[in-house]
């Protein structure tokens, strides 16, 4: 899922990208560099990237960058779901 977080003031101009991302469970260094990889190619630029944890992610990682979030957790996942059983539910639509 992908977020955009974007103002309508334009954003100052830094030679490096900064980001975040958060797992769920700690990162490998392998995966870092994958991550940072990534990021790089889609930022179009060298990134300064933050690491952190975030067990409430149950499985999975957010990546924040760029006034945008990718969130492929668990916890987004389930979310989602209920967000949907709720509006069903709401709307009179049972399975």
């Amino acid at each position: 899922k992908v977020a955009s977080t974007r103002s309508d003031s334009p954003a100052p101009q830094h030679s490096k990208a900064a980001a975040r991302v958060v797992s769920a469970a700690k990162l490998t260094t392998d995966d870092r560099k994958q991550m940072t990889v990534k990021i790089e190619a889609i930022a179009g630029k060298n990134a300064e990237i933050t690491f952190d944890t975030d067990d409430k992610l149950i499985a999975g990682t957010r990546v924040e960058f760029d006034a945008m979030a990718i969130d492929s957790s668990l916890s987004d996942v389930l979310a989602a779901v209920q967000q949907r059983i709720v509006r069903d539910d709401a709307e009179g639509n049972t399975a």
